[in-house]
């Protein structure tokens, strides 16, 4: 598959120092397995041009579950993300949304494209867009100062 197959591009950086668990973090799935530890909800929490995102639970835990599909033509798009996000610094940054881990889901029916399901934090208020044409005043300093930062 294109993302499990790929991710050996997050092991290192240009400079050969940056390591990342990317690897890790990538799990396979099929219809046949039964100890799946996530269950995705119906009715999406947003549509974007590489994807739909769903509520869902990881471990018991609400989150945000973004399933991309057609992946022969979003497979370096998901990597490059799963990359970005898998890096140390911006894994655990109380500003970045979560990564929890990934799904390579394949169906039963060969004629459906594979899957790849980013399991997110779930954070609330809606999406980045929504805030952006709000009309609310926002700013990232005053969002610093809301949360005590600066």
């Amino acid at each position: 598959m294109l993302l499990s197959s790929s991710l050996h591009i997050c092991r290192h950086a240009k400079d050969g120092k940056y390591r990342s668990d990317c690897e890790a973090v990538v799990q396979k799935v099929d219809e046949t397995q039964t100890d799946v530890q996530i269950h995705i909800s119906s009715g999406a929490l947003g549509q974007g041009s590489f994807g739909i995102v769903y509520p869902g639970t990881f471990k018991g835990r609400p989150v945000a579950v973004k399933v991309y599909r057609d992946t022969d033509k979003k497979g370096p798009t998901v990597v490059k993300e799963v990359c970005v996000l898998c890096r140390p610094l911006i894994r655990k940054h109380p500003n970045i949304v979560e990564l929890l881990t990934v799904y390579e889901y394949t169906p039963r029916d060969k004629s459906c494209p594979t899957e790849f399901w980013l399991v997110l934090e779930l954070c609330e208020g809606g999406t980045l867009r929504d805030l952006l044409r709000s009309g609310e005043e926002w700013s990232p300093l005053g969002a610093f100062h809301s949360d005590g930062i600066g």
